[in-house]
């Protein structure tokens, strides 16, 4: 007796390849969605982890800030220990103690650090040289990205703010070496807004 072989329709063929499509379909969105919550979630951690260091950093400068004024470079004057201008390129340069000297050279544990806001980008200088030469050139680190600005308000010892620093028309006999005691920091993020920081500045006014 011979036996009738079965097979597939043309029709059972293209409504189980449509099955499948689907099936595929639907298996690719969700696994591209966990996808890119996963690199979200990778981002948003990685600016977290971006933000705690920045900090952190900020914050150490600060606290160590010390009231030692430098030989400027290129007329050979005297630069305040603390300098900061909203208005200037380099919004604040100063320097601070604590520099960490793992060979035991025979250097000062003083440094001159700065901060500038470049290309949107927040950027730490730091110097080789406390007293500088006029080839004495930075070195350039990046401290946050997608900075918008940042603005920074000093207070002097008589509890009053200023936008600059050292304050216009102070009456001392070495107002290079005037520090304030506190620093308001207002940073502006594209994607945060603005955070704002207070640092207490322990460096002894003479």
């Amino acid at each position: 007796m011979k036996v009738k072989k079965k097979g597939f329709t043309l029709l059972e063929l293209l409504i189980a390849t449509a099955i499948f499509a689907l099936i595929g379909a639907s298996a690719y969105s969700g696994l591209n969605g966990m996808l890119k919550r996963r690199e979200a979630a990778t981002e948003v951690t990685d600016r977290a982890r971006e933000m705690q260091r920045g900090w952190f950093i900020l914050s150490r400068d600060f606290s160590l800030a010390a009231a030692r004024p430098i030989r400027e470079a290129t007329l050979g004057s005297t630069e305040a220990a603390l300098l900061a201008n909203n208005q200037s390129v380099t919004a604040i340069v100063m320097t601070h103690a604590g520099r960490t000297n793992p060979g035991n050279l025979p250097r000062s544990n003083l440094q001159r650090v700065g901060y500038l806001i470049d290309d949107g980008k927040l950027k730490r200088l730091v110097w080789p040289v406390l007293d500088q030469a006029q080839d004495s050139l930075p070195y350039e680190t990046v401290i946050f990205n997608d900075v918008d600005s940042l603005n920074l308000r000093f207070m002097d010892d008589q509890y009053n703010w200023h936008e600059q620093w050292p304050p216009p028309n102070v009456s001392l006999v070495y107002p290079e070496a005037y520090m304030p005691i506190a620093v308001d920091v207002a940073l502006n993020l594209n994607d945060w807004g603005t955070i704002n920081r207070l640092f207490e500045i322990a460096a002894i006014n003479q």
